[in-house]
């Protein structure tokens, strides 16, 4: 029944068997299924279940066995969908990085003006996976400079401007220490 979609009924029968975990996970999937079909002119209403869904995603997240890693990462990701439906973009991104879809969580912390989030992300990651990181901090500054260049304000202008020298630097191989990033982030203010 879960995998026709069907997840109320497959809910119900796994309460039956006494699988509660199980019957959980279905209800994340038809409360998200409910949020998706409502009604676009009531947004604080869709906001709400698509805030309720994004809850019983992360909760059956935290509660997957810990060598079910994949399953763990797909209902982090689904969280993070629901959230970013909801309009949470911190909590989209939280999710996303939980889910270890590091670009979809760059793209969320840059949409909602999380600057430090998304400088914090992209420098831990970068030590991890630099061509990876190059590929996600290019597009990243696209649009960060073009925020900036519009005269649009993020929400934290010395972070954004260091998160914007620190890709720089990284694209550059490691031309820069960080002290020297803090210094130009100092002496260049938006």
């Amino acid at each position: 029944m879960f995998f026709s979609k069907r997840y109320g009924q497959a809910s119900i029968a796994f309460q039956r068997a006494g699988r509660n975990r199980e019957a959980a996970i279905c209800d994340a999937y038809l409360l998200r299924e409910r949020a998706q079909s409502t009604s676009t002119t009531t947004s604080a209403a869709r906001v709400q279940a698509f805030m309720t869904a994004a809850d019983a995603f992360t909760t059956c997240a935290q509660d997957s066995p810990s060598k079910q890693i994949n399953e763990r990462l797909a209902y982090y990701g689904a969280a993070g969908e629901c959230y970013s439906e909801a309009c949470d973009l911190k909590r989209a991104g939280d999710s996303y990085q939980m889910a270890k879809k590091y670009v979809a969580a760059a793209c969320m912390y840059q949409e909602g003006g999380y600057f430090g989030e998304m400088e914090g992300l992209i420098t831990s990651q970068a030590a991890h996976s630099a061509d990876y990181m190059q590929l996600t901090i290019k597009y990243l500054l696209t649009g960060l400079w073009h925020s900036l260049t519009l005269g649009v304000p993020p929400a934290s202008s010395p972070t954004a401007l260091k998160l914007l020298v620190y890709a720089d630097m990284k694209l550059d191989n490691g031309a820069m220490t960080e002290q020297e990033v803090d210094e130009v982030s100092l002496s260049h203010p938006i």
